[in-house]
């Protein structure tokens, strides 16, 4: 039977606790409803879709940061520079085969004072048997 390294916790834990400049992460799969006012900055990762190969597989993690006004690209744009182009072993999830910048960050407008940037990972995965 295979199993596949979960790509989605992957990209969470990296994550989790990032650090840009003074600021540090905290990732969620589910915000909470007062994220922005108590968990600023913070992540949303989800999966937008997923392909299965007879060697491997490819999801697609999107992330979306919130951070106060003028932050929140710049956590972006650090995080896909330091993980973006490279395998990496995850801590509790495995090797990733490739880790791949498929949407750069971008902005994402907001009415509320919060400011959020959204870029898509293409992470590939081979089974663990």
């Amino acid at each position: 039977m295979k199993t596949w390294p979960d790509a989605r916790k992957a990209v969470h834990t990296l994550l989790q606790g990032f650090e840009h400049g003074d600021r540090v992460v905290e990732a969620f799969y589910i915000l909470p409803h007062d994220f922005e006012k108590t968990s600023l900055p913070c992540a949303n990762t989800y999966v937008q879709r997923g392909d299965e190969g007879f060697i491997d597989r490819v999801t697609w993690v999107a992330v979306d940061i919130y951070a106060a006004p003028g932050e929140s690209m710049g956590i972006a744009e650090a995080f896909t520079s330091k993980f973006g182009g490279q395998p990496r072993h995850v801590d509790g999830v495995g090797l990733l085969d490739l880790v791949e910048v498929d949407q750069v960050p971008s902005d994402v407008p907001r009415p509320d004072g919060v400011e959020q940037t959204q870029f898509v990972l293409r992470v590939t995965t081979r089974p663990v048997f």
